[in-house]
């Protein structure tokens, strides 16, 4: 019988502190509200970073000018960070904060380095926020070492009102993008820890492989009937180290932007891995990343999988659906 206390273990520990970037932005507050509470179930040290980069100027043998510019900024990033500890002092975390000269995205992949979850908004007033819809979402989820979490900004609640397919129920607690491969599966030890911290159930989606036609088939019953016992399966293993989780498992025929998309209008938290074999995973890297973190309705985390040192509690999981065909290896990358 697997203890609770074993539902943590792994071959190397991953760092605590949570890291959150932030720019004055609304959605950057919110990014903050999320990632306090975080720390706190996590009893984690909780970093506030900023970033800041200095313009081109015309003339920049002109020191003078040059200098006032870049004293602007620098100040006005240590305002930020100043403004943001005092908003969540006293709260029960330590905390601490950076304000880096540089480029945003390098400056959250390094930080990631030593974090053990990372914490951004989606839109913003610069720096770090207001790039994250364009190179950085691309570069946070294949680069960042620990799992990066995105909030979007409060006025993207609720968009999905009519519904017209009979499989968007809402979901609430965490949902977890399943593709039966074994980063998909590292991705949802995370997002069932996450559930078991905050006492939320936690439902395994499992969207169709990827398929060439615009308008794929209905999934035949023997299909349906496979994709069921794979999706089963993770959650029974799931289950052995999480006993007192509720775990749901579902499967769909739709495109996987749109099932998370909508799965984010009402779960707290939607996570994915960053690879795969297809489905959800393999295609976080691509185009499907950039669509879901744009369109989620709420938080979207992407997990990272280091095969090299891979969850321990990965060791006694049986592969749904093994597959070692070339096509299935070349998948599998970044």
């Amino acid at each position: 019988m697997t203890s609770q206390s074993d539902a943590t273990r792994r071959f190397t520990p991953r760092p605590t502190d949570v890291v959150v970037g932030i720019d004055g932005s609304d959605t950057s507050s919110a990014a903050l509200a999320w990632a306090l509470r975080e720390a706190q179930l996590r009893e984690a040290r909780l970093r506030l970073i900023t970033a800041y980069g200095m313009p081109l100027l015309e003339n920049t043998s002109i020191a003078s000018a040059y200098r006032e510019v870049h004293g602007k900024l620098r100040d006005i990033a240590a305002d930020t960070v100043r403004s943001a500890r005092a908003e969540v002092s006293g709260q029960g975390v330590e905390v601490v904060g950076a304000v880096i000269e540089g480029d945003a995205a390098g400056a959250l992949i390094s930080a990631a380095e030593t974090a053990g979850l990372l914490v951004v908004g989606s839109r913003g007033l610069g720096g770090f926020t207001g790039r994250l819809l364009g190179s950085v979402s691309s570069a946070l989820p294949g680069h960042a070492q620990c799992p990066v979490v995105v909030i979007p900004g409060a006025e993207t609640k609720g968009r999905h009102k009519n519904r017209s397919h009979s499989d968007d129920v809402g979901h609430t607690g965490v949902v977890a993008g399943i593709d039966g491969s074994e980063p998909a599966a590292a991705a949802a030890l995370d997002a069932a820890e996450y559930a078991h911290r905050r006492g939320l159930p936690l439902t395994l989606l499992r969207a169709r492989p990827p398929v060439e036609s615009y308008i794929p088939l209905p999934l035949t019953e023997w299909e349906l009937e496979g994709l069921q016992s794979g999706i089963d399966s993770e959650a029974a293993w799931l289950g052995r180290y999480f006993p007192e989780l509720n775990i749901t498992a579902r499967i769909t025929d739709r495109q996987p932007v749109e099932v998370l998309a909508n799965a984010s209008d009402t779960a707290e938290l939607v996570v994915l891995g960053n690879r795969g074999r297809g489905g959800f995973a393999s295609l976080v890297l691509g185009s499907t990343s950039r669509s879901v973190v744009h369109h989620a309705l709420g938080p979207v985390m992407i997990v990272p999988h280091d095969a090299g040192n891979p969850d321990a509690r990965l060791s006694d999981r049986t592969d749904p659906e093994p597959d070692s065909s070339p096509a299935a290896d070349s998948s599998k990358g970044s």
